[in-house]
């Protein structure tokens, strides 16, 4: 845990690509909670990112678990290759899945940790369905596919409904927020457990 009393999941897309693996390991020792690793296939959102084998090769390098946001559609046809295990995170986009009943199903027989991610127009109680099934909702900030982004209004309150809602439920979710995070606002007492 960081000295924000929140879990660190430092995004490599924002890094140096030039020197990635450099910046894995700098991580590794700086004692990131997890290293988020964007995959973007462009077509859900703009971008491409990384792939499967880049996730598949980080696991390899390092002890630290991996925090994988997948923006992408049909995320379920890359799941069989990856190399990840019970430490591990895989984030799905809510919006961007047909049958999500199904795609968890298949994480849980990955047995990876399960998150759902939610656009900042997407209202928290969709998630209701899911909370018994879930580990973390991440919670977009700005649109998905890029960084450097402003804040979208009205993202404090959406994190304390979010907040609010899983209480209510009697779950334990952890919160994730990503995008337009710094570490002003990562000091703040918000609602949230993990940037």
């Amino acid at each position: 845990m960081s000295r924000f009393n929140k879990k660190i999941s430092p995004s490599i897309m924002c890094g140096d690509w030039l020197n990635i693996e450099k910046m894995i390991y700098q991580l590794e020792a700086a004692k990131a909670d997890w290293i988020h690793v964007d995959i973007m296939d462009g077509h859900y959102v703009p971008n491409i990112t990384f792939g499967i084998d880049m996730v598949n090769q980080i696991r390899r390098m390092v002890d630290i678990p991996l925090d994988v946001h997948m923006m992408a559609y049909h995320p379920e046809k890359f799941f069989d290759r990856f190399e990840l295990d019970q430490r591990d995170i895989i984030t799905v986009h809510y919006e961007g899945i047909e049958n999500l009943d199904q795609i968890i199903s298949m994480l849980k027989k990955k047995k990876v940790k399960i998150g759902i991610a939610l656009k900042p127009e997407t209202d928290p109680c969709v998630l209701l369905p899911y909370l018994n099934d879930i580990y973390m909702v991440l919670l977009m900030m700005n649109q998905p596919g890029g960084y450097g982004k402003s804040m979208e209004a009205g993202m404090i309150d959406k994190i304390r409904d979010t907040k609010a809602l899983i209480e209510r439920s009697g779950k334990k979710v952890l919160i994730e927020v990503d995008g337009s995070v710094s570490f002003v606002l990562a000091g703040e007492e918000w609602s949230f457990e993990s940037i």
